[in-house]
């Protein structure tokens, strides 16, 4: 089965998002149960398309990390603002950069949401927000302890 990728571009500002890398810390510290981390993160595909190379994978989940505060910010005032537009590039975007960095769950929301947007259900894309900011809080101590590894 072929895997097709899309370049990582790292900027050195954009690595450095306090909301999101300040949550994977803090969930560091405390250790949290996780049932099935597979169900959240795909380790072993985001390896596969980072070539078999664990620094490509390191700057992967560095690059989301950093993105995600500002990328989930956008989405969540499109589905505030019931802007169909916003809310199908912003979950689209996201969509796929979950999928490269191998967050399955964060990305089979953000499926749900932009599935919903020629449906006009804002109340339903309120609830998947909610749902995404729990597997945000769910996904942070599984990347936590690949980054520090």
């Amino acid at each position: 089965m072929a895997t097709s990728t899309k370049p990582v571009i790292v900027d050195q500002e954009k690595r450095q998002a306090p909301a999101i890398q300040g949550q994977v810390a803090r969930s560091a510290q405390v250790e949290q149960p996780i049932e099935d981390e597979t169900a959240h993160f795909d380790k072993e595909g985001l390896l596969v398309r980072a070539g078999g190379d664990w620094e490509v994978v390191n700057l992967i989940m560095e690059t989301f990390l950093s993105d995600l505060s500002d990328r989930i910010r956008e989405l969540r005032k499109a589905v505030e603002d019931a802007n169909p537009e916003e809310i199908r590039l912003h979950a689209h975007s996201l969509k796929g950069t979950a999928g490269i960095a191998g967050a399955v769950a964060l990305q089979e929301l953000l499926r749900k949401i932009e599935a919903r947007v020629p449906e006009g259900r804002q109340g339903e894309k309120k609830v998947l927000m909610a749902w995404i900011d729990k597997e945000i809080e769910q996904l942070a101590p599984i990347l936590s302890r690949y980054l520090e590894a």
